[in-house]
C-alpha cells in the first residue's frame, strides 16, 4: 500500500465568549506569584510541579506560554481560562518513544458571590495537529488529564480528554466534564502529554480551554430556615411513628 501523509488539525472551542479586553498573562509571571482573574474567579498559587521528555534539553519555557481569562458574566458555564501552549509541546517521532510531558497546579476560589459546583476541560483556541504517515504502524498523540480537590486534599473530580493515532486508529474523546459539591475554593491539578514514536509522525498540542460552573452562595438565612424545616420533619415523622 502506498504511503501517505495525513495531517488532521483541531480548533476545538469549549463554548463561551473571552472577556472583551481580557488579558493574557505568561505561565511564568503566574508560577512565579501571579495570579490571574476572570469574572468572580480568582486563580491563583500556580505552580509548575513536573517536567519530562524524551530530549532533556527540550524543557518548557513557561515565558512563551499564555494563559488568557474566560468570562461571558454566566453561570453555566462559568468563568474559565484558555491556555494557549504556542510551540511549546510539540514532538517528532525518535523511532522509539518522543514524549514531552508537564504538569502543572493552581487554586480556584470565589471573589464573589458564586460558589464553583463544576467544571469542563477541553482543547484551547489553538490547533491541536497529529500528522503522520498512513502505514498502518504508527502511534502518537495528545492527551490532557485532571483532578480537582477540596482544601483537605480529598479528590472531587477527575477528567481526561485525548486525541491519538494507534496503527492509523484514531481516538478522539473530548470535551469532558465533571460535578461536585459546591465549594469557596479548589485546587486543580493538571497533566500535559504529547507522545510519538515515529520520526515521519508529529502531535502537537496547542492548548486548552476549562470554564467552571458556579451557584449562588445559600445565604444565612435561607440556611436557617432550611434547618428549622428539616427539625420540624423530623419532628412530625416521630409524631406520625
Amino acid at each position: 500500500m502506498k504511503k501517505t501523509l495525513l495531517a488532521l488539525a483541531l480548533a476545538v472551542a469549549a463554548g463561551g465568549a473571552q472577556a472583551i479586553g481580557a488579558n493574557p498573562i505568561t505561565l511564568d509571571a503566574l508560577i512565579n506569584g501571579g495570579s490571574i482573574s476572570a469574572g468572580d474567579k480568582l486563580f491563583s498559587n500556580w505552580s509548575q510541579t513536573f517536567f519530562g521528555a524524551s530530549n532533556p534539553q527540550g524543557a518548557i519555557d513557561p515565558t512563551q506560554i499564555l494563559v488568557t481569562p474566560l468570562s461571558d458574566g454566566g453561570d453555566n458555564p462559568g468563568p474559565g481560562i484558555n491556555i494557549d501552549f504556542s510551540n511549546q509541546m510539540t514532538v517528532t517521532g525518535d523511532g522509539v518513544y518522543a514524549y514531552r510531558d508537564f504538569t502543572i497546579e493552581f487554586n480556584v476560589s470565589t471573589i464573589g458571590d458564586k460558589q464553583i459546583k463544576d467544571n469542563s476541560l477541553d482543547f484551547g483556541d489553538l490547533p491541536s495537529v497529529l500528522t503522520w504517515t498512513v502505514d498502518g504502524l504508527n502511534d502518537l498523540g495528545i492527551a490532557v488529564e485532571e483532578w480537582v480537590y477540596d482544601l483537605q486534599g480529598n479528590q472531587l473530580a477527575h477528567k481526561f480528554i485525548e486525541f491519538s493515532v494507534l496503527d492509523d486508529v484514531q481516538t478522539r474523546n473530548w470535551p469532558d466534564s465533571a460535578a461536585f459539591a459546591p465549594q469557596d475554593e479548589i485546587r486543580v491539578k493538571k497533566n500535559f502529554l504529547v507522545w510519538s514514536v515515529d520520526d515521519t509522525d508529529t502531535a502537537t498540542l496547542g492548548g486548552i480551554k476549562q470554564r467552571f460552573s458556579q451557584q449562588d452562595i445559600p445565604e444565612p438565612a435561607s440556611l436557617a430556615l432550611l434547618s428549622l424545616g428539616l427539625v420540624g420533619l423530623g419532628v412530625a415523622r416521630r409524631r406520625r411513628s
